[in-house]
């Protein structure tokens, strides 16, 4: 009887640590799910739109703002480059 009641209070110790150990390897999702951030800037001379893809929001407008200089012809191009619009998917 009381090798029976360990091995039980054994078992489910174990299956909660598995448990714990499940959750915290959980993808990260947000109250929309899972996906990432598109953002786009827009080159006003050229009209030209620079995609910045990643999974918080700052980054992605952070990589499509570089790559809108970056794609800049001239030096007046940089300074063309301005937000155009987020979008999580």
């Amino acid at each position: 009887m009381k090798t029976a009641s360990l091995l039980k209070i054994s078992i489910c110790c174990l299956l909660g640590v598995i448990l714990v150990a499940c959750k915290e390897y959980e993808p990260p999702t947000s109250h929309f799910g899972t996906g990432t951030h598109r953002c786009y800037y827009q080159n006003e001379r050229t009209g030209q739109f620079h995609p910045g893809i990643a999974d918080k929001k700052e980054y992605a407008v952070r990589y499509a703002r570089t790559t809108c200089k970056k794609a800049a012809a001239y030096d007046k191009d940089k300074e063309n480059c301005s937000f155009a619009e987020c979008r999580f998917k």
